[in-house]
């Protein structure tokens, strides 16, 4: 399954690298292959004898890809060929959307701490807003971090 392969080093991914961006990649027999000399046989040997692999992208970015296994050697179709770009391009959309609502409930975790830090020094130093804030930025890039990942060593601003 799944786990063996990835314990054997078997992944599409070196396969769809190769191929290029918009790749589509049949491989009715994996092991004969002669483009994929050394993950084709590690494929075959795990039972992964044919694939029918493409990526899923955004016009914006690459996400990763959807591979499609059989068991013993098929020549896929293109109706199946045509059912998995639906399928992947749904994948495409639900993935985006999702790194798209992670990125954004991180950014707003972010701006709570740096908020939380920023009201501490405000009160430890009778500071504005903007001068904790400079000091958070300043403090930032000396310690090669995000404001929001490391803890701040306080120094009043003048």
């Amino acid at each position: 399954g799944p786990a063996e392969a990835r314990k054997a080093g078997v992944s599409a991914g070196a396969v769809l690298r190769r191929a290029g961006v918009d790749a589509l990649f049949v491989g009715p027999e994996t092991a004969p292959d002669p483009r994929w000399p050394n993950w084709g046989p590690k494929a075959d040997a795990l039972g992964l004898h044919s694939i029918l692999s493409m990526h899923l992208f955004t016009n914006r970015q690459a996400l990763g890809a959807l591979n499609l296994y059989a068991r013993p050697s098929y020549h896929y179709t293109e109706d199946d060929i045509e059912a998995a770009q639906v399928v992947a391009a749904h994948a495409s959309v639900g993935l985006a959307r999702s790194r798209t609502e992670q990125k954004l409930w991180h950014a707003g975790d972010s701006r709570h701490v740096i908020g939380q830090a920023q009201g501490v020094l405000m009160e430890r130093f009778t500071s504005s807003a903007e001068q904790a804030l400079g000091v958070l930025k300043s403090d930032s890039p000396n310690h090669n971090t995000n404001m929001h990942e490391r803890p701040v060593t306080p120094r009043p601003h003048a």
